[in-house]
């Protein structure tokens, strides 16, 4: 895991989501169009730095959200599929040294901001193998991410697609959205 302490590290982290996002978006890019084609729905990319999560690719099918998402967006990673995709598979110790530092803020009246709650739904992610965030970060936005296993077996990668909650049931997100994402995430698995 990635982890800038010092707050004078501002321009080197945007340099280093800017060399992450150059090199990782090439490879990228080509699935989550895909994955978009498929489902008429936004997928992204991100990687984690710090307590936050950096977008280094993007296939926006339509705007879902409040704000303008691209590649270098920072979110953070305690309400956010992507997010919770990558620190649950982080060590017990990484996870428990990001929890003592961050300060869950609320998003919405939705966002888990307690930290053993916050301790509980990783433990399901790393269970299930999936992230689904249902209005966390915004309402009416639902998104499920899947971590990008890599060869070794770290996580520093997911993949995502995001719809509105309105349009699309969890189900439908489960059922036909996260067998296009582990698709993808088999197919990457061996370029990382």
């Amino acid at each position: 895991m990635v982890i800038f302490h010092n707050p004078c590290t501002r321009i080197l982290r945007l340099g280093y989501a800017y060399l992450c996002s150059t090199s990782l978006s090439g490879r990228l890019q080509p699935f989550l169009e895909r994955i978009s084609e498929q489902t008429g729905e936004s997928s992204s990319a991100a990687l984690l730095d710090g307590d936050d999560i950096v977008y280094v690719a993007r296939s926006a099918t339509r705007r879902i959200m409040s704000i303008g998402l691209g590649v270098g967006s920072r979110l953070p990673a305690h309400c956010t599929s992507l997010g919770r995709a990558i620190l649950a598979y982080q060590s017990p110790e990484e996870i428990e040294a990001y929890l003592r530092r961050v300060k869950l803020e609320p998003r919405t009246p939705k966002t888990i901001i307690r930290k053993p709650e916050l301790r509980e739904a990783l433990d399901v992610v790393r269970a299930k193998g999936f992230a689904l965030i249902n209005e966390e970060l915004e309402f009416g936005l639902r998104s499920i991410a899947l971590p990008l296993i890599q060869k070794d077996g770290r996580v520093v990668i997911a993949l995502n697609i995001s719809a509105q909650a309105a349009r699309v049931p969890i189900t439908e997100m489960e059922q036909r959205f996260l067998p296009l994402l582990q698709g993808a995430s088999d197919a990457l698995r061996y370029t990382f």
